[in-house]
């Protein structure tokens, strides 16, 4: 029997679905673009599971340029939203990861990545307003945004951005933005030993040029990204090569597509084996990568000035990335290799202490544990 599958047009139809399936306790699982399918867990299939599609929930509600204010349906597709800010000289600053073309709004809240600019702008709640979104009961709430703070005392926006729809169904978003920049430069520096390599970029992140990418790779070493003016970029480059043995200079539209590749992870997820990805505090990289080594995966790069790491491990590896995360003070998630992967590893288990609070907030949102079950590892 096929999948049937729900398509609201608005809020309302969807704030009525999720009531119905309350009541008759039906699992909900959630798509749109459904671009990052293969990132966390997904339980088995149930016979009372129903499949709402988010894609008609899709559209610019306001966007106010001299405000940085843009709020959005969840279901619009990050190209449209990019395109339009480009336009008047403005982006989301987070730079949002896309994996697929179908990458929309809602699904890059919901999942919370966020690519090389982070270690110096923040990630996606730092950038999120406000959210109108349907709970687990099916009431239509608003947080952030044009209200102050809801009457609970949580600013349920941020609870809700990275959690894999399991809190709440969201519907709508409103972004902060910030202007774009007017021209970008790559530098790339000569290779360097591992221990080296973390000091040189420890000492990089705290400078004050506008360094807004800092990555290494084994096969090429440690890459720069400047953003700025045209006439205020070539003294920040001319001062960092000063300091640094510089071995080429990327100019704007080589540099747009390194860090575009970078962000997306297009060598890894190409490639034959499992993903990894490992958020860390930036000074340990170089201890966690010994241990990735050790476990025979030579395939990783390193992001966010250290504090990211994603590696291959070959296809024929078992390789125990939590284990490897929990002695470096990490978080690792496992990236799914098919459809058919349950990805039971896919997500990290929680300290009991904050495992007992993402229940609590769970329970108060999702009293019946119907949404997106299993998704977020809860």
């Amino acid at each position: 029997m096929a999948t049937q599958i729900l398509r609201p047009q608005d809020a309302s139809q969807l704030a009525g679905f999720v009531k119905e399936a309350a009541q008759k306790q039906t699992v909900l699982t959630t798509r749109a673009g459904n671009s990052k399918w293969d990132l966390g867990c997904r339980e088995s299939k149930q016979p009372t599971e129903q499949v709402i599609s988010l894609d008609a929930l899709s559209g610019i509600v306001s966007y106010e340029p001299g405000e940085l204010v843009l709020v959005v349906g969840a279901g619009t597709p990050l190209r449209q939203i990019e395109q339009l800010l480009s336009d008047e000289g403005q982006h989301l600053a987070f730079e949002p990861v896309h994996w697929r073309d179908t990458a929309t709004a809602g699904g890059t809240v919901a999942v919370g990545l966020a690519g090389p600019r982070r270690f110096r702008a923040g990630g996606v709640r730092d950038f999120v307003l406000g959210l109108q979104f349907v709970d687990g009961q099916g009431r239509l709430v608003r947080t952030g945004g044009r209200v102050v703070k809801n009457v609970t005392g949580y600013d349920l926006w941020r609870g809700l951005t990275g959690s894999f729809g399991s809190l709440g169904l969201i519907t709508e978003i409103c972004f902060k933005l910030w202007p774009r920049p007017q021209t970008q430069r790559t530098l790339l520096l000569a290779r360097q030993d591992l221990e080296t390599a973390r000091r040189v970029m420890l000492e990089l992140a705290q400078r004050p040029e506008d360094l807004t990418g800092i990555a290494f790779a084994p096969h090429r070493g440690v890459s720069l990204r400047l953003e700025g003016s045209d006439r205020g970029l070539q003294p920040q480059i001319d001062a960092i090569a000063r300091d640094v043995d510089v071995e080429e200079e990327l100019p704007q539209i080589e540099s747009a597509n390194f860090w575009s590749q970078l962000r997306e992870v297009e060598a890894l997820r190409q490639s034959s084996g499992r993903v990894w990805r490992f958020v860390l505090p930036a000074g340990h990289w170089v201890a966690l990568v010994h241990d990735l080594q050790a476990a025979q995966v030579d395939d990783y790069f390193v992001d966010w000035g250290g504090g990211l790491v994603w590696a291959l491990a070959p296809p024929e590896q078992t390789l125990d990335g939590h284990r490897i995360a929990e002695r470096h003070g990490a978080i690792a998630w496992r990236v799914a290799t098919s459809l058919d992967d349950p990805n039971e590893l896919g997500m990290p288990s929680l300290e009991p202490g904050l495992k007992r609070l993402n229940q609590r907030l769970r329970t108060a949102c999702d009293p019946g544990g119907i949404l997106n079950p299993g998704r977020s590892g809860l």
